[in-house]
């Protein structure tokens, strides 16, 4: 693997192949060497390298998180359906509040209006007028 690359996408393909072999095939010692040796002949080597074993990592452990995860337990339903009727709770509440600051304070509210130029007396419940 000590062809000369000219590009980028060279790199690229060259580091994924060390780490493909390096995962999925029987590592030695002497392919450690020759990827040692390959990674400090360039520094674009060790920065192609480094981010596909990043992304591959990253991929390795989002791939376990969807195994644990495929089959719902009876529990995670039921944590679910919980966290559910909560949101529900607090969207209620909330509703409930926004409600009652924005709505008349008065049971018995009630609007009066007269006319241009008009006149009216209206006598309140409490004896004013």
């Amino acid at each position: 693997m000590s062809t000369p690359e000219t590009g980028s996408a060279d790199i690229n393909a060259e580091a994924a192949s060390w780490l493909r072999r390096r995962h999925l095939e029987n590592w030695t010692a002497e392919n450690e060497t020759a990827l040692q040796s390959w990674l400090d002949q360039n520094m674009a080597h060790r920065i192609a390298y480094w981010r596909l074993k990043a992304a591959w990592e990253r991929a390795d452990r989002l791939a376990a998180l969807r195994r644990e995860n495929t089959t719902p337990s009876h529990s995670s339903v039921g944590v679910r359906l919980a966290k559910f009727a909560a949101a529900a709770l607090v969207l209620a509440v909330a509703g409930m509040g926004a409600y009652r600051s924005l709505a008349p304070h008065s049971p018995s509210a009630a609007l009066y209006a007269t006319n241009v130029g008009e006149h009216k007396t209206i006598h309140l419940t409490d004896g004013s007028l």
